[in-house]
């Protein structure tokens, strides 16, 4: 029995939304980019010279968040340079930390660049001394591309979840299985926008928050892979290729190259613009 229009209608609109949840959630990283270095990361040394992790260019009232973990007692810091006379370059320390972790934040007083550094007590005879480390940088901005993709996020799972309900109390109940699923993934995906806002430095270390994020966009997704197989499951068509006797529904099987498509197109925009 072929869908009827009403089904292919819902479809197609269940699969907008859950695309553009997708891209959304995939745009919405706010942290600034570094001039010089990554914003996490493991580094170590045979000696006890400074190191620079990671330079920001920032504005005053901007703010950095830090977690590390060192293997070795160090100094952690965060300071800028004055530049202005090549033959005195002046080291200004804003922040100073000792020991082998710490995690906070530091509110940036003046505009300037901003270098986060490490310099280690001590190494081992054999072997370097290391640390892990995370940092993110944010500004105004930031707060209003959080808020406005949360907001986004929010909004357009609360859409699907009144499709859902529309069409549960209709009777519809194949309609409302890749609805679920879409309803998941927007609202895993704007609570873990929340919570790493709230706490930007949450997934230093966190496995379980990292698999948390992908979840957002693998359910986003599996709403599409359901919601093809839910209409075409009863469709007959006689359109049929066959390889080595096998018989496969032509239909079928440009849906299933299409699902994949578009799951690995989505995933890799995630990947991209995080």
């Amino acid at each position: 029995m072929r869908a009827d229009r009403g089904d292919l209608r819902s479809f197609l609109l269940v699969a907008i939304i859950c695309i553009a949840m997708a891209v959304v959630w995939s745009l919405s990283s706010w942290n600034i980019r570094p001039v010089y270095g990554h914003e996490e990361g493991e580094v170590g040394t045979s000696d006890d010279e400074k190191m620079t992790l990671v330079m920001y260019e920032l504005d005053a009232g901007d703010t950095i968040y830090y977690d590390y973990a060192a293997s070795e007692a160090c100094w952690f810091s965060i300071c800028t340079f004055d530049n202005t006379d090549p033959f005195n370059i002046i080291l200004d320390e804003k922040l100073n930390l000792s020991g082998t972790q710490s995690a906070g934040s530091f509110e940036c007083p003046t505009d300037g660049r901003y270098y986060l550094r490490v310099a280690f007590l001590g190494t081992p005879p054999e072997g370097m001394a290391t640390i892990d480390y995370y940092t993110h940088a944010f500004n105004d901005y930031s707060v209003q591309v959080v808020t406005a993709t949360t907001t986004l996020l929010i909004a357009l799972t609360v859409l699907l979840a009144y499709l859902a309900y529309r069409d549960y109390r209709n009777g519809y109940g194949r309609e409302v299985l890749y609805m679920g699923l879409g309803i998941a993934g927007g609202t895993v995906a704007a609570a873990s926008l929340v919570v790493a806002y709230l706490n930007p430095t949450v997934d230093f270390g966190e496995t379980a928050f990292g698999l948390l994020s992908t979840f957002a966009g693998a359910l986003i997704s599996l709403c599409f892979w359901a919601g093809l197989f839910t209409i075409l499951r009863e469709e007959e068509w006689d359109d049929v290729i066959r390889v080595r006797g096998v018989a496969f529904s032509l239909v079928k099987l440009t849906a299933v190259v299409l699902a994949i498509a578009v799951v690995f197109a989505i995933l890799a925009l995630m990947y991209v613009m995080n």
